[in-house]
């Protein structure tokens, strides 16, 4: 998992492994990033998909593939974490 700052809002859909859902980590987020899909799984593997609606500003741990493609794509920006602790 990696932890991202989304740079713009976006409607996304995230492909996770049951148990990696993507996860709220600053008030923001907590309040406006919210899945707008059910869980849905993807047949003949172990992951599921959800779309998530997600504000600009929403600090969110991904799963690292959803991060490095929303990172390529300039919608959103690596956060170290452990820097802020």
């Amino acid at each position: 998992m990696k932890s991202v700052r989304l740079t713009m809002g976006i409607e996304h859909r995230f492909v996770y492994e049951v148990g990696e859902a993507p996860t709220p980590l600053n008030d923001l987020a907590k309040v406006m990033a919210r899945p707008v899909t059910d869980e849905h799984p993807i047949a003949d593997t172990d992951l599921v998909s959800a779309v998530w609606k997600v504000s600009d500003g929403c600090e969110m741990s991904l799963p690292d593939k959803c991060a490095a493609k929303l990172i390529a794509l300039g919608y959103a920006e690596l956060i170290d974490t452990a820097a802020a602790a």
